[in-house]
């Protein structure tokens, strides 16, 4: 018997799933709990995805100025942090936005 709940223990210690991720309000995670951002970076997330420089991304962080693309056929909103502000933008289907801090 004993040997049997070990086995189980085991099994379910190896099954277990150590991804705990800390989601904020609109559901993206937390990025290092705000702390990482320097004074002139930019953290651009959006659910829906975006490209700068010819990479696809959900969640990415740029200095100074960035582009971010829009390859898909209908509006996303992408979300700006900078500077301890944070703003939502619309940007257009197939279109791009351009930010400068």
């Amino acid at each position: 018997m004993k040997k049997i709940f070990i086995f189980l223990f085991v099994l379910f210690l190896i099954s277990c799933n150590a991804s705990i991720q800390m989601l904020d309000e609109d559901g993206f995670r937390i990025y290092q709990c705000g702390w990482s951002l320097n004074e002139n970076d930019i953290l651009i997330q959006s659910h829906d995805g975006f490209i700068i420089d010819d990479i696809y991304y959900t969640e990415h962080i740029s200095s100074d100025s960035v582009t971010v693309k829009n390859p898909l056929e209908h509006d996303i909103n992408v979300r700006f942090t900078y500077n301890q502000t944070e703003e939502w933008i619309c940007v257009g289907a197939e279109s791009e936005y351009s930010m400068t801090i």
